[in-house]
């Protein structure tokens, strides 16, 4: 169980594919990356609903076959995503520190049935 202090949840449409970034030498493991559309808080002064884009970054462990859930997701599918926090600090070959906070998947679920969202993966 994911510390509940440090666990959220976005649900939304997907933007665009799914991303997987594989290293060079197909050793350790994949980078994921996900864009969510999901509903703002808030209106425009014509009281339209807005919307947020909120980027989740994820992992594939070296030696999985498949992409696994990341195969099935496409661009419009609605998705839920379970996330933690995470720190990315370093220092960079110049010496300068970096920090870098991110959105980490944690579990994702797809909030539809595949088959019923064939004319928004067509297009």
């Amino acid at each position: 169980m994911s510390n509940i202090n440090n666990y959220g949840v976005v649900t939304g449409r997907l933007l665009k594919d799914v991303a997987v970034f594989k290293n060079e030498d197909g050793s350790y493991r994949s980078e994921v990356n996900i864009n969510v559309d999901i509903d703002g808080n808030y209106a425009d002064k014509n009281k339209a609903k807005q919307s947020e884009t909120v980027l989740l970054e994820g992992l594939i462990e070296a030696g999985q076959k498949d992409n696994s859930v990341y195969n099935k997701m496409h661009k419009g599918n609605i998705v839920s995503i379970g996330y933690t926090v995470r720190n990315d600090n370093y220092i960079d070959k110049n010496g300068n520190e970096t920090y870098r906070q991110f959105l980490f998947i944690e579990e994702v679920d797809l909030m539809e049935d595949l088959n019923e969202n064939s004319e928004v993966q067509s297009s």
